[in-house]
C-alpha cells in the first residue's frame, strides 16, 4: 500500500480518536466527593475542570449531551458519599460554571443549568434560583416560572440557618405580590408553604412563613378582584385553597385550631370577595367560573375553621 494511500485510510481514524479523545471530560474521584477535610488546591483544580467541562456540554452540546451533562452535574451533589465540605467546594465550583449558562438566551439550556443549580445544596444555589424567579432580573416568563417551581425543593435541601430561611421567605413574598402570572404565582405560594413545614424550624420562622402565605392569599384576592384587576388570579387562589384543605384535613385537633386561627379570616374574605366578582359583568366564562369555584372552596375551608 503505498503511503499516500496509507494517510488516506489512516486519517479519518486519527482525527476520530483526536476527537473522542477532546470530548472526553474529567472524572471526579470519590475520595473527593467523600473527602472529611479542605480540599487540597489539586482537588479544588479537579473539581474546577469538571465543573467547567460538563458546564462547557450544558452551554453547546447537543441536546442529547446537555441531558448528559445535566446528570453528571447532579450527580456529586446528590451522591449519598457526599460531604458538606465537598458540597461546599462544589457548589461554588459548578455555580461559578453554569451560572452564565443559565443567564443566557437559550432557553432549554438556562432551563436544565436551574435544575442543576436546584441540587446544589447552598444558599448560594438558592440565591440564583432567586434571581431567574425575579422578573427584575429574569425578563423570560417561562424561566421564572422553571425557577420559581425549583425553589421550594432547593431550599428544602440547602443548609439554610433561620435568619437565611427568614430573608428568603421575605424576598418570595414579596415577589409574589407582583408576579402576574397565576402559574408562577402558584408555585410561589407552594414555596412559602414549603419553608413553613421545614422541619426543626424555629417558631417565629413558622410564623413569618404563614403570614406571608396570608398576605399573599390576601395580595391576589385584592389583584384578582379589584377594579382594573386580573380575574385569571383566581385559578392561583383556588389551587393555593385545595392545597391548603388537603393539608387542614391531615391536621390533628390541636393542629388545626392553630391552622383555622391562622387562615380562618383570610377564607372567610376570600369567599364573599370571590362571589361578590363572580357576579360583576363584563367577565369572561373562564373567569366567572374560577371565580365561582374558588369562593365555593374557600366556604368550605371558611367552615372547616369554625370551632
Amino acid at each position: 500500500m503505498s503511503t499516500l494511500l496509507r494517510l488516506r485510510v489512516m486519517l479519518p481514524l486519527l482525527l476520530a480518536a483526536s476527537t473522542a479523545g477532546a470530548q472526553q471530560p474529567p472524572s471526579l474521584p470519590s475520595s473527593i466527593v467523600s473527602s472529611t477535610s479542605t480540599l487540597s488546591a489539586k482537588d479544588s483544580q479537579t473539581v474546577a475542570a469538571y465543573a467547567s467541562a460538563w458546564s462547557e456540554v450544558l452551554k453547546s452540546g447537543e441536546p442529547r449531551d446537555v441531558n448528559r451533562a445535566r446528570a453528571e452535574l447532579v450527580g456529586p451533589a446528590r451522591s449519598p458519599s457526599a460531604t458538606p465540605i465537598f458540597v461546599n467546594a462544589y457548589s461554588g465550583a459548578v455555580l461559578g460554571a453554569v451560572a452564565p449558562v443559565a443567564a443566557g438566551e437559550d432557553d432549554f439550556r438556562s432551563i436544565n443549568a436551574l435544575q442543576v443549580i436546584r441540587f446544589l445544596r447552598t444558599p448560594e444555589a438558592v440565591d440564583a434560583i432567586l434571581s431567574h424567579a425575579d422578573p427584575q432580573t429574569e425578563s423570560s416568563a417561562s424561566i421564572r416560572l422553571v425557577a420559581a417551581g425549583l425553589l421550594g425543593a432547593a431550599i428544602s435541601d440547602a443548609a439554610m440557618n433561620p435568619a437565611q430561611l427568614d430573608g428568603v421567605t421575605r424576598r418570595v413574598a414579596s415577589l409574589a405580590a407582583v408576579e402576574a402570572d397565576w402559574m408562577t404565582l402558584l408555585q410561589f405560594m407552594g414555596t412559602l408553604d414549603a419553608i413553613a413545614g421545614l422541619k426543626g424550624l424555629p417558631a417565629p420562622s413558622v410564623d413569618l412563613a404563614r403570614r406571608s402565605q396570608v398576605a399573599t392569599l390576601e395580595s391576589t384576592l385584592r389583584r384578582a378582584t379589584s377594579e382594573g384587576g386580573d380575574p385569571r388570579l383566581a385559578e392561583a387562589l383556588y389551587r393555593g385553597l385545595l392545597e391548603l384543605r388537603n393539608q387542614m384535613l391531615r391536621l390533628g385537633a390541636s393542629q388545626r385550631a392553630t391552622f383555622a386561627s391562622q387562615f380562618g379570616p383570610v377564607f372567610a374574605s376570600i369567599e364573599t370577595t370571590t362571589k361578590s366578582a363572580a357576579s360583576a359583568a363584563g367577565l369572561s366564562p373562564e373567569a366567572k367560573a374560577s371565580l365561582e369555584r374558588t369562593a365555593t372552596l374557600a366556604q368550605q375551608l371558611a367552615g372547616l375553621s369554625k370551632p
